[in-house]
């Protein structure tokens, strides 16, 4: 993910370096910044929309397997410790 973000970082430094040097080209190097700008964004956004669903997705799965093992009925499964429960961490 580094490499994303520091390639990004490094191809608007470089597009807006040649923007202020060149005589050439000045306003499709800027939009072109600018467009690897709003791409980085956008990917940043993702990456946290992605963390923040995987979140909710973990809760969810949390509450229904520990509403699963509480409505067990069998004596083996009662006696049993559950070896996936987190809690203790």
């Amino acid at each position: 993910m580094i490499f994303h973000w520091g390639a990004g970082v490094a191809l608007i430094i470089g597009l807006l370096a040649l923007a202020y040097f060149s005589p050439l080209y000045k306003k499709a190097f800027l939009l072109s910044a600018g467009v690897v700008a709003l791409c980085l964004v956008a990917y940043g956004v993702g990456i946290a929309d992605e963390a923040s669903r995987a979140e909710a997705q973990q809760k969810v799965i949390i509450k229904f397997v520990d509403r699963v093992v509480a409505n067990t009925k069998t004596p083996r499964a009662r006696k049993r410790p559950d070896k996936w429960d987190n809690r203790k961490y």
